[in-house]
């Protein structure tokens, strides 16, 4: 993922935390995981995702909460999780 300008990001992958900070323009992370990943933004349109070098694009619209979840190399739409949590709602 990269950041294309402020954003809040919380990551989860097998259930489990991996980070939860402020991205800011330029900054980029990668998500290891086995079954499933849980991707939190807090502002949706700055940040770009690509799966498995396959560029999925921004998450959603500026300044909205998105989640997706993904598997293998499939991702959904998820209600995003405002307690910061990992659990899928």
């Amino acid at each position: 993922m990269k950041s294309n300008g402020a954003n809040w990001v919380v990551a989860c992958a097998d259930g489990k935390k991996v980070f939860e900070k402020l991205f800011n323009t330029g900054d980029t992370s990668q998500i290891a995981f086995s079954t499933q990943a849980l991707l939190n933004a807090g502002n949706a349109a700055a940040l770009d995702v690509t799966l498995d070098s396959r560029t999925l694009g921004a998450m959603g619209r500026p300044g909205t909460i998105h989640a997706w979840r993904f598997s293998g190399e499939a991702y959904e739409d998820v209600p995003p999780a405002h307690n910061r949590t990992c659990e899928i709602r």
